[in-house]
């Protein structure tokens, strides 16, 4: 790999969730009214997801020794860092003196996932269920953190906005990796996918909203039933081809997701 090179994110998966936590949490939460927050919490959101893989080839090449300065002080990667360090500073000071400690707990709390996503990192494992989970876990923090804004800390509403973000994008990117991995997946790999989706069926029924239920539900079924197909494949990696066809497939997933999500009300 070229030395001094910025890494972008490339995975559409991670974009998927990043984005759609990004603009549908702040236009379900805010709409018109538009907290004087929100651009900080944006600018710091949208530059740590641009710097994330930068850092995670940091934290990776850390393991072969010490890291040459010429990867280390890269422009882009240091400017992305102090935006999203001025942009929640800004965020910062638009807190309400009441909510601060909240604010700071929450904060400390997604420090600590960001920390320990990166010590999976270090562990080097390859396609490593825990780290993607958790991973695009992190990546819908944004939209609960709109909804706190605009509703109050701790709000139902904030809640319901982002459970289903959180549930869907952690479990399909969860699929992808044990989809590839085909029989060298754990054998309980469709008891362990199928937790958060039938979790999410449980959490979206009460309140209503069947057609988010219904999503998760067919979901859940077409996952298990290509998770059997793979693992009772004899073939050992799935061709370039089927890899394609899959990356198509979930696209058409996440986008019908997103519109229901949306307007689901």
């Amino acid at each position: 790999m070229e030395r001094n090179k910025f890494l972008w994110p490339q995975d559409s998966s991670a974009w998927w969730s990043f984005l759609t936590s990004l603009i549908g949490g702040t236009w379900l939460s805010q709409g018109a009214h538009w907290h004087p927050g929100t651009g900080g919490l944006t600018l710091a959101a949208v530059s740590l997801f641009l710097v994330s893989d930068w850092l995670s080839h940091l934290t990776g090449r850390s393991r072969q020794g010490k890291v040459p300065n010429a990867d280390l002080i890269n422009p882009i990667g240091l400017a992305l860092l102090t935006s999203a360090a001025l942009g929640g500073y800004y965020f910062y000071q638009h807190i309400e003196p009441a909510d601060l400690g909240t604010w700071q707990t929450m904060a400390i709390a997604t420090l600590c996932l960001v920390g320990f996503i990166f010590i999976l990192r270090l562990e080097w494992l390859a396609l490593d269920s825990r780290l993607v989970f958790l991973t695009h876990l992190l990546l819908t923090v944004p939209a609960l953190y709109f909804g706190f804004m605009h509703w109050g800390v701790g709000d139902a509403r904030a809640y319901g906005q982002w459970i289903p973000l959180a549930i869907y994008f952690p479990a399909q990117a969860l699929f992808s990796v044990f989809w590839l991995q085909g029989k060298l997946a754990p054998s309980s790999a469709r008891s362990i996918l199928a937790v958060p989706l039938l979790f999410g069926v449980i959490v979206l029924a009460g309140p209503g909203a069947w057609s988010l239920t219904l999503f998760l539900v067919a979901f859940l079924a077409r996952s298990v039933y290509l998770l059997h197909r793979r693992q009772e494949s004899p073939k050992g990696l799935p061709g370039l081809e089927s890899i394609q066809y899959l990356g198509w497939e979930l696209h058409a997933w996440n986008a019908v997701f997103c519109w229901t999500w949306i307007f689901r009300h």
